[in-house]
């Protein structure tokens, strides 16, 4: 992710450094939107009350999705019943005032096609968010590894935080959320980016506590930015808890950092409540209260909202299952969690401080992710994880780090074995997930979406709008070979079973994931109808259609 060259180092160059960072800041760029897998056909449920939506606000100043403009539209499932009876979104406004945005600045220059205004709405609501938290997380990461490194291995340090950053961003859901706007991703980015302005820059060891007033400018700025993830998705909300009692725990003796952040929090607390207030009748009442699909009615009236206590179907559903399942997806956030276990009792103090910060976030966003009966339609992994999966880089960072101690604190067959089993399920996830975001980032929620639809889909040399997958990919494989090449020059104790481990399970569970039983519905049907609805046609491009004309439902 840059340049690992310490200040001092022979050959350093401040502008080799910019020069290096620029060229993978464009590297990344081209890796997270290079492609983007769009189908009129299909106009996802999630997003098409949005867009929908957004029409309505810019035209009418309404949310409705079934006034004269849209009505001819079917809205799909994921609405709601408002207050003056029309019909609306039944998710948080974040996402649909970015679709509000995308739609004004397409109407700036005249006539709104659907394919555009898709397209325009992925990239302001889910590109760009993922791209910023990647570059605050990676500086914020970076810092604090080079801070907390001993004299001459701040080389290593950084290289460490290179590889946890990559793993988050190609290794996870976070890649295919970028090419949508499910809200999840510009969730992710209000709650990491509030996080990092929260817990600040790193500070030298027995410094003390700095100025009470500019530490309460960061707390109100940091508890605004995390309480704005809940303008775009709901469950962001159960992490107040957990950061309010970090606060309460390192801010004990400074009430008005406390009430800074708090009063920061407020602002789109408040702002969230008057938006239920004006469109479904109450402050507390959301649009999952007034759902008007029976069958997400039924869910969301169990529990709060549809969150329980765990059951064996939540815990396989979101935990286990091929489609969207943590350990399927993501197994690289379960080692982050523990490594930001073995962070947070570390030393110093400050670094204790801000893994326990990540960890309490990331852990109770996983409780209330296990304990959600609704799985999330179509999707890629446990979507309503996306929020927390980059707060699991800091402890990554720590894994790898406590993996590389030298003999005699970690034995050689114990570092040989820890790394070789990261390695392995970087390659083997990042596979999965290149997969899934560059050619069809709604998995069907049964069988085995590997087998059944991705690896068909791309051996059959199918390619969506924007550039080949085969560019894509070679762009993410030499960033990560990079990476992985200065990691290698940096840790003097890896040795050549590491890779052999790493590259051996890669394969193995690559293979795995391929040959998984397919599924006992017609999975060929399936895969025929999505090879139908193609976008761009193997014969012919089909001509953009203007924005209110008529949108099929899903397949």
């Amino acid at each position: 992710m840059g340049s690992a060259t310490e200040p001092g180092e022979a050959g350093s160059s401040p502008w080799r450094e910019r020069g290096l960072r620029v060229l993978v800041a464009l590297v990344v760029l081209v890796i997270l939107g290079g492609c983007m897998p769009y189908f009129e056909a299909l106009l996802d449920a999630n997003e098409r009350p949005r867009l929908l939506s957004a029409v309505a606000l810019v035209e009418e100043g309404r949310w409705r999705v079934d006034g004269p403009l849209t009505a001819h539209v079917p809205p799909g499932p994921d609405v709601a019943r408002a207050v003056d009876g029309s019909l609306v979104p039944n998710k948080p406004p974040g996402a649909t005032l970015v679709a509000a945005l995308a739609y004004g600045l397409l109407k700036l220059r005249g006539a709104v096609d659907l394919r555009s205004f898709t397209v325009l709405t992925r990239v302001l609501g889910g590109l760009l968010p993922t791209l910023l938290l990647a570059l605050s997380l990676w500086r914020h990461e970076r810092a604090w590894a080079r801070a907390l490194a001993k004299p001459g291995q701040g080389r290593r340090a950084a290289a460490r935080v290179d590889l946890a950053v990559l793993a988050w961003l190609l290794a996870t859901p976070a890649w295919a959320n970028a090419k949508l706007c499910f809200g999840h991703a510009l969730s992710a980015c209000a709650l990491g980016c509030g996080l990092i302005v929260l817990v600040g820059p790193p500070r030298p060891e027995g410094e003390g506590e700095g100025s009470t007033a500019r530490d309460a400018g960061r707390a109100a700025l940091g508890g605004l930015l995390a309480g704005s993830a809940i303008l775009a998705e709901y469950t962001a909300a159960f992490a107040g808890v957990a950061i309010g009692a970090w606060l309460l725990v390192r801010e004990r003796r400074r009430p008005a950092v406390i009430g800074a952040a708090l009063a920061g929090a407020l602002v789109p607390v408040l702002a969230l409540a008057a938006y239920h207030d004006a469109v479904f009748g109450g402050p507390l009442v959301t649009g999952y209260h007034r759902a008007d699909h029976a069958e997400f009615a039924a869910i969301h009236n169990r529990g709060l909202l549809g969150l329980q206590l765990p059951t064996a179907t939540s815990l396989y559903e979101h935990l286990i299952s091929p489609w969207g399942g943590l350990l399927a997806w993501a197994p690289l956030c379960v080692l982050g969690l523990l490594g930001g276990v073995h962070g947070s009792r570390g030393e110093p103090s400050a670094e204790r401080s801000r893994q326990r910060l990540f960890l309490a976030v990331a852990a109770s966003l996983l409780v209330v992710l296990v304990g959600l009966e609704q799985g999330g339609g179509w999707r890629v992994g446990p979507r309503y994880y996306v929020l927390a999966m980059a707060l699991c880089a800091p402890g990554l960072r720590a894994l790898l780090a406590a993996l590389s101690a030298p003999a005699p604190a970690l034995s050689p067959v114990t570092r040989t074995l820890g790394l070789g089993l990261l390695l392995g399920l970087f390659g083997a996830s990042a596979v999965a997930n290149f997969l899934a975001a560059n050619y069809f980032p709604h998995l069907i929620p049964h069988g085995n979406p590997l087998g059944d639809l991705l690896w068909p889909l791309a051996l059959s040399g199918r390619a969506p709008w924007g550039l080949p997958p085969a560019l894509v990919g070679a762009a993410a494989l030499g960033l990560t070979g990079a990476a992985l090449w200065r990691w290698h020059q940096s840790e003097a104790e890896l040795g050549l079973g590491v890779w052999l481990v790493g590259g051996g399970l890669a394969l193995a569970l690559a293979l795995a994931q391929a040959t998984l039983p397919a599924s006992d519905i017609d999975h060929a049907l399936e895969l025929e109808t999505i090879e139908r609805i193609w976008e761009p046609s193997p014969d012919a491009p089909p001509p953009a259609s203007p924005v209110f004309d008529e949108v099929a439902r899903e397949p």
